[in-house]
């Protein structure tokens, strides 16, 4: 067996004082040997001290794995959770929200994307074209056709969309999507926001007010031009959003 040389010389030194001390060193040379052999002594411990460290570290590796791998575990469930309640909490907001409203609705099934987005439901009752499709509070397209069960939307990110809306400063324009991105158009020329400002529906015969479509991101119209148009970010897109439901009856 491999027995180290700090080892060795620890155990020899030891027995040196062992002996010194049985054999009760007169003085002088007890003070002698004591501080030639401290020198020696002192860095031995310490590596016998890292050692034993060491050792007791290694022991203790497979607790600390087991614990953080418990501990990892009891995140997960907790994350799990957390979703479980929040998708409750929403469920209930979304209720609440029905109920405040009066809305007559429809809930639909988003089944396939593409330039129309296409859904599905099991009634098909008082749902017509431009109708709005919504996701919580959001505006998420506007519906184009229905020959059940097929029920064809616009998704707001269509070169086809257009719709009234008003910034939460009162402001009024359109939204439109051109190119490739969202955009208010039609402002006033003196509209005055600070980015991230929320832009909410008008009411129409078939489509609520205050149904949120996104968030300003900029001005992106010249100072000389008569009206001013903004790019913005969607609140909410087909393509991530869920529980979708057509508003029959605003």
């Amino acid at each position: 067996m491999f027995v180290s040389f700090s080892f060795v010389a620890t155990l020899f030194l030891s027995i040196l004082l062992t002996v010194g001390s049985f054999l009760n060193l007169t003085p002088p040379l007890n003070s002698l040997l004591f501080p030639l052999l401290s020198p020696l002594l002192q860095p031995l411990a310490a590596i016998k001290s890292g050692q034993t460290r060491l050792s007791h570290f290694i022991v203790s590796l497979p607790t600390v794995y087991s614990e953080n791998t418990k501990l990892k575990n009891e995140n997960t469930l907790l994350k799990i959770k957390v979703g479980q309640l929040t998708q409750a909490l929403d469920n209930q907001a979304l209720v609440a929200s029905l109920a405040r409203n009066r809305w007559s609705v429809r809930p639909v099934k988003l089944v396939g994307l593409g330039n129309l987005v296409i859904f599905t439901g099991q009634d098909f009752t008082g749902i017509e074209p431009g109708q709005p499709v919504v996701s919580g509070s959001s505006l998420v397209g506007l519906v184009k056709s229905v020959q059940a069960p097929i029920i064809k939307v616009i998704p707001l990110n269509h070169q086809e969309i257009k719709l009234a809306v008003a910034l939460e400063t009162g402001a009024q324009g359109d939204y439109v999507y051109k190119g490739s991105f969202p955009f208010i158009i039609n402002l006033p020329s003196d509209t005055a926001f600070n980015s991230k400002t929320t832009v909410f529906t008008l009411p129409t015969e078939q489509i609520p007010e205050n149904l949120v479509v996104g968030q300003i991101e900029k001005i992106v119209s010249g100072q000389t031009n008569p009206t001013k148009e903004a790019s913005l970010t969607l609140d909410q897109e087909i393509t991530s959003a869920t529980d979708f439901f057509i508003i029959t009856q605003p």
